[in-house]
């Protein structure tokens, strides 16, 4: 029972994606963030592979900084996790315990 060691816990949030991906042109606080109006569309990932003109995933990404996304997401981001179901598995019984 040496083969697993310790776990992490990763929350994996879709920031953009099939949902939030397509809706970005109808928000009127994304499009304040980075809209069509700055050259970018909204981008369906289940039709197009090519991300590169999608607003929610430059605003996301922000590799210039341009949009101030740090700070937007560290002044409003959160996570509300209100459980958590951890497994473990039990002790094998040693030959004593039979």
């Amino acid at each position: 029972a040496d083969v697993l060691g310790p776990q992490q816990l990763i929350l994996n949030i879709g920031m953009c994606g099939d949902w939030s991906g397509k809706i970005w042109g109808m928000s009127p606080n994304c499009n304040a963030l980075n809209g069509p109006q700055n050259g970018c569309r909204a981008v369906d990932p289940m039709m197009e592979k090519d991300l590169s003109q999608d607003c929610c995933t430059q605003f996301v990404e922000d590799k210039d900084g341009q949009y101030g996304a740090d700070e937007y997401f560290r002044s409003r981001a959160f996570f509300n996790i209100s459980w958590a179901k951890v497994f473990q598995q039990r002790p094998s019984p040693g030959p004593d315990m039979r």
